[in-house]
């Protein structure tokens, strides 16, 4: 992430380009048995914030989507399992994430009525991180 940034700051420099990082919302919260994975997104998100305002006054834009339960488990919409309907009972939008999901939020970052935001970790969870689910 790190070295895909610093190589592309002179492209984007010139194009006016935006950096989209794709993150979690176990940055912000924590879960048993991930530790490591809760601390590389928190790290993760501290750096598109940082590269934010690092690369704003070059005309870069740095943001990330930080999603939730991405499904359905086993990654397959017609044959959903017990993991995937009982997360989707918890979330308050009663689903989990499917990839188009993420990647409206991703083109909406990338448009130009998002020019003003920068240093954003947008949540995409349905609601999970606001209802408070672990």
């Amino acid at each position: 992430m790190v070295f895909m940034t610093s190589i592309c700051v002179e492209h984007l420099e010139k194009t006016r380009g935006t950096i989209i990082n794709i993150s979690s919302i176990r940055s912000t919260r924590p879960s048993p048995k991930e530790s490591a994975y809760c601390i590389a997104r928190s790290g993760f998100d501290m750096f598109t914030k940082c590269m934010a305002t690092e690369l704003g006054p070059k005309g870069i834009r740095v943001n990330s989507v930080n999603t939730g339960p991405i499904g359905p488990y086993p990654w397959d919409p017609n044959t959903p399992n017990n993991r995937s309907l009982e997360l989707s009972a918890k979330i308050p939008v009663q689903r989990l994430a499917l990839s188009d999901d993420l990647a409206f939020a991703v083109l909406f970052l990338a448009a130009k009525e998002a020019l003003f935001i920068t240093g954003t970790n947008m949540l995409v969870d349905g609601g999970y991180s606001a209802a408070g689910l672990p």
